[in-house]
């Protein structure tokens, strides 16, 4: 039977407080995009299966995660990135497919420790960036140094205003017709990719779909290391809202294979997709409130901990 009912057996009380961390782990996802890697380790900890945690996981991050990048959509987040979105999208597909055939002959602890090294890794480099960028803002207070990481919080204000276009960089100067350009060109919007940048998109969708189905951890918490290492334009909320929008996908399509080939716990799959969705608003709304240097540090400080945390788990 592909679809069972709250199978695990766990006590009604014990399901309640599950729930209250639900929405607490839905407050956390819809404001840094990775706080439903928590829901996995406390399942195991009522005694669930660790296949049934892993499936009723997936399966609820496609309703919670459309919750929030519903949310993050309607506030205009992804208004000008929706190419990276898509290349994104066209690689998860296939790599959340093809997770959930490997996940019953392959070591997923193994995958999940280096999922969580990648993590620690790309955190520490975007705090140590975050302190230089610090000492170089107290350095030059007139603002001439302009970093990336100023330049997404930039973009991230226009976002937030609702502007029809995105953020122009200054131009050079003005020039009678014919003549050749004078100064550096204008630097290109982070929403235009070329064919090679498109392909790296597809290459990290892919990597996020396997890697994700594989240790149940809905998206983000493989995506934004990625992201955080290959690009500074991108501002962290949307960031967040990219990994949610993942979330859907890599939740729809594991679902669909799963339930095709094995047991999908309905029940657990639908405590938690509600009580991450209450929360889901909230951590929405502090998402885009915050400021984007802030948001991008307590991110990378929750990939360096719970990297940390599962590589204890996993030792």
């Amino acid at each position: 039977m592909p679809v069972v009912f709250l199978h695990a057996g766990l006590a009604h009380g014990t399901l309640a407080g599950f729930a209250v961390w639900a929405v607490l782990m839905g407050v956390t996802s819809g404001a840094t995009g990775i706080g439903g890697v928590g829901l996995t380790p406390m399942m195991l900890v009522l005694g669930v299966s660790a296949q049934d945690a892993m499936r009723a996981a997936l399966a609820a991050y496609t309703v919670s995660s459309a919750v929030g990048a519903a949310l993050y959509w309607r506030a205009g987040v992804l208004r000008h990135i929706r190419w990276t979105a898509a290349a994104l999208c066209l690689g998860v597909v296939p790599g959340s497919v093809a997770a959930c055939f490997v996940v019953q002959i392959s070591d997923a602890s193994a995958l999940a420790a280096g999922c969580s090294a990648v993590a620690i890794v790309s955190g520490c480099k975007t705090v140590a960036r975050h302190v230089l960028d610090h000492r170089k803002k107290a350095a030059d207070p007139a603002g001439s140094g302009t970093t990336a990481a100023a330049k997404a919080g930039d973009c991230e204000m226009v976002l937030k205003r609702g502007d029809a276009t995105p953020p122009v960089p200054p131009v050079a100067q003005q020039q009678d017709p014919g003549e050749e350009p004078v100064g550096d060109p204008p630097e290109q919007p982070p929403h235009l990719y070329s064919r090679t940048r498109a392909a790296l998109l597809f290459a990290i969708g892919l990597a996020t779909g396997f890697f994700s189905g594989m240790t149940a951890t809905g998206g983000p918490f493989v995506l934004t290391p990625l992201l955080f290492a290959y690009t500074d334009e991108i501002a962290a909320v949307q960031v967040v809202a990219l990994g949610l929008t993942l979330s859907v996908v890599i939740g729809l399509s594991s679902a669909i294979a799963n339930v095709l080939r094995t047991e999908v716990d309905l029940g657990l799959a639908l405590v938690i997709a509600l009580a991450m969705s209450v929360g889901m608003p909230l951590g929405v709304r502090v998402g885009t409130r915050m400021n984007q240097q802030t948001l991008r540090l307590l991110i990378a400080l929750l990939m360096v901990g719970i990297g940390l945390g599962s590589l204890l788990n996993t030792a």
